[in-house]
């Protein structure tokens, strides 16, 4: 029977699988979302946790920034942090009467960390009424004020 490990080292081998490590210091150093964004995000470990509970609060940060930037005042606006278990990153939500983006690790991986799309409301979680997803990279709110502009641009806002 092979164990866990022997199999990890196969994918490894293999080059299907890479591994990634972060030690203390370095989760302090990356300080922008798109460079969080870059390793798995989860609380397996306590680095893991620590790794996790940054990018939530950098997300958060800049999303109130991305709101702020759009002329929302607080009442204007939702700001959701929803961690999940240990095994996900989770997400963090900005959610207004006619905007949804969301941060998070996504399936489609590097790259397509923010999903975000227009809605009816803040009750809508995603209906016939909202708008198609659209996904981008998490490097976009390292400069909240373009990629203010952008949803401007694409007629979101």
């Amino acid at each position: 029977m092979t164990t866990r490990k022997e199999m990890l080292q196969a994918a490894i081998d293999s080059n299907r699988l890479e591994i990634i490590h972060i030690d203390k210091d370095e989760v302090h150093q990356a300080d922008t979302l798109a460079k969080l964004s870059s390793v798995t995000i989860d609380a397996y470990s306590d680095a893991g946790a620590a790794r996790k509970q940054k990018y939530h609060r950098r997300a958060a940060r800049q999303l109130k920034t991305l709101a702020k930037v759009l002329g929302l005042t607080t009442p204007e606006y939702d700001l959701r942090s929803n961690k999940g278990g240990i095994a996900v990153c989770g997400e963090i939500t900005l959610h207004t009467d006619k905007l949804y983006v969301q941060v998070s690790q996504s399936c489609f991986g590097v790259g397509n960390e923010i999903m975000f799309r227009t809605c009816d409301g803040r009750k809508d979680y995603g209906s016939s009424r909202s708008g198609h997803n659209h996904f981008t990279s998490a490097s976009r709110l390292d400069n909240v004020e373009d990629f203010a502009a952008g949803l401007r641009r694409a007629g979101v806002i």
